[in-house]
């Protein structure tokens, strides 16, 4: 096959594949509810199957309607996975001890490779006595990566886990109810992050469970974040969420 011809078999496999994730992100649209459901998990598992092998598409020179399409399918995913994390935690609460059957969510085991990935980076970057108390930002009604960190790694530290939703707080805050040691050192505050940039500058360290590029943290918020910390809370936010990808990529591979 000449140059020519690779050429053409790239671009009709680019354009494939973009033509499949747009039917998908059409399909998930018109879904009626992101809650877990065999049509919910079945429409994702084809997703997160189809974005697995490596691709040449480049993201950056997608059409405006295909970048709409790519930006309305990142917000559904965020829906979907604040779902699923809803859906566990109310199974979890169930429990009389919720923390002993964490491992009931499928994806428990990235956590423990996450928080290893986490605890390592904090080690680094923020050398001497370990951290007293951390900050979470965006913590959602499933707090894996602060319960593990808490119970693994830093078991002396205080937690504080920011999220907008009071009902995801509240979700979150029965999973230690029964639990003494995580009861008095996990606390649930529920406010925009904006509005407690003063306040996060008295941690030892923040984690951000989001992307700092997502949108979901102000800039000023960053800003405010003035101790040490910053820099490795920044990187623990960005490396942590590639790493946590690529490890569900290697789970579903398996």
């Amino acid at each position: 096959m000449g140059m020519e011809g690779c050429c053409n078999k790239k671009v009709m496999e680019e354009e494939a594949l973009v033509k499949k994730i747009t039917g998908l992100a059409a399909a998930i649209g018109e879904l009626p509810s992101l809650t877990p459901s065999p049509a919910v998990n079945a429409l994702f598992t084809e997703l997160v199957t189809s974005c697995i092998p490596a691709s040449t598409v480049d993201v950056d020179a997608l059409g405006p309607e295909a970048q709409e399409m790519r930006a309305r399918l990142i917000r559904l995913c965020a829906d979907a996975e604040g779902h699923l994390e809803a859906h566990y935690s109310d199974l979890l609460a169930a429990h009389d001890n919720p923390l002993d059957h964490l491992t009931l969510f499928p994806y428990f085991n990235n956590y423990i490779k996450l928080s290893q990935l986490e605890h390592g980076l904090l080690a680094r970057h923020v050398p001497g006595p370990a951290p007293a108390r951390v900050a979470f930002l965006g913590s959602g009604p499933l707090p894996l990566s602060s319960l593990v960190l808490a119970a693994r790694h830093l078991p002396d530290a205080s937690f504080d886990n920011y999220d907008i939703s009071g009902e995801a707080n509240e979700r979150a805050s029965r999973l230690v109810r029964n639990d003494a040691d995580a009861g008095a050192r996990m606390a649930f505050r529920t406010a925009d992050v904006a509005d407690v940039t003063t306040e996060l500058a008295g941690y030892d360290v923040v984690f951000l469970a989001v992307p700092v590029n997502s949108g979901s943290m102000p800039a000023q918020c960053a800003v405010a974040v003035s101790r040490p910390c910053l820099g490795c809370a920044c990187e623990l936010g960005a490396r942590a969420h590639q790493k946590m990808k690529e490890m569900a990529m290697e789970e579903m591979e398996a």
